[in-house]
């Protein structure tokens, strides 16, 4: 929208989608979606852990039904020991302000 990537659903291989879909994964700044099956929500992690590694600064608005916010605190729980790690924090990572990996909010939960 307005040349800015939305995200419908996150399912396991979302950003090598994108990046075959020609699509910068690291400008997609907003997440839908539609329900908390696995399918529709394993690719979230790996969304935000690589956005995090190409550096994106600016957080990651997520969408969804009731339930949401407790999967995107997961993944974010899941991710804290990468950005933790000095050995996995490399020299293009050592500028981060926050110290911290990537971030996300859910905004509000949607249905229907």
């Amino acid at each position: 929208m307005n040349g800015t990537p939305y995200l419908i659903d996150v399912g396991e291989n979302a950003v090598r989608r994108l990046v075959q879909a020609g699509v910068d994964f690291v400008r997609v700044g907003r997440v839908f979606i539609t329900h908390g099956h696995s399918d529709h929500t394993m690719g979230l992690p790996a969304l935000l852990a690589s956005q995090w590694e190409f550096q994106r600064r600016d957080p990651v608005v997520i969408y969804g039904p009731p339930g949401t916010q407790k999967l995107v605190s997961g993944a974010l729980v899941f991710l804290e020991e990468n950005s933790a790690d000095p050995r996995y924090r490399r020299k293009p990572h050592a500028d981060r302000r926050d110290g911290r990996g990537a971030r996300c909010s859910a905004r509000r939960d949607i249905s229907r």
